[in-house]
């Protein structure tokens, strides 16, 4: 099956898939949670409430980043490719 097709039926889903395991990215997480959680501990809870807001929607502003570079890079991908292309048929 094609990629083209694999993704209009769903059953490819890159944003989902992608789980880094670089040390960097370990290391900046744990930090993250440490540092989360030691906030947590001294937050009253409608500031905690508050504070979950304010993650949820930093990773939504995460997300749609991500959603918008994805889409910048399949542009450059089939720019690439058209090129490619085209110097292959000048080339012949």
């Amino acid at each position: 099956m094609k990629i083209f097709d694999m993704l209009y039926d769903g059953r490819i889903y890159p944003a989902e898939n992608v789980n880094p395991k670089t040390e960097k990215y370990c290391q900046l997480d744990e930090e993250f949670k440490k540092l989360l959680d030691e906030l947590r501990d001294k937050l009253s809870d409608s500031d905690q409430l508050l504070l979950e807001r304010i993650v949820t929607l930093s990773f939504n502003i995460v997300d749609e980043e991500c959603r918008c570079m994805f889409a910048e890079v399949v542009r450059f991908g089939v720019g690439l490719m058209r090129e490619l292309d085209e110097l292959n048929q000048n080339s012949k």
